[in-house]
């Protein structure tokens, strides 16, 4: 489960974007947060909604020290997994989604979405 729609729902609920009663209860707050992942998944929002990731320089040193790693404690699993080039496609697939969290502040502050938020009741 991904924290980061409860993060927005909450930040939505507080700027008076969502509707309703507050998101104070769990079951109001996961369902706020169940339509917000489906609404994103519909736009692609990975791709299309602003997003907060470290540094290049930082995840360039995280991927070296697991190319390193994994070279030297498990070698023939490495290689069979692609070694370098596989662990690096792999590595930039999961940034997006392990590394980077949703801009809360410019998704509501761009109102891009206000119509969205509008329609979530809680």
């Amino acid at each position: 489960k991904s924290h980061e729609y409860e993060r927005i729902a909450i930040s939505a609920s507080l700027a008076g974007k969502i509707s309703g009663d507050t998101l104070h209860k769990a079951v109001r707050l996961d369902r706020a947060a169940r339509r917000i992942k489906e609404k994103f998944d519909e736009i692609n929002a990975l791709d299309t909604l602003p997003r907060i990731c470290p540094k290049k320089e930082l995840l360039d040193r995280i991927l070296e020290m697991e190319m390193e790693h994994e070279r030297k404690l498990f070698p023939e699993w490495y290689e069979s997994q692609g070694g370098d080039e596989g662990l690096r496609q792999s590595f930039e697939a999961a940034v997006r989604k392990k590394f980077c969290s949703f801009d809360v502040v410019k998704i509501l502050q761009s109102s891009q979405l206000d119509s969205f938020f509008k329609w979530i009741e809680v």
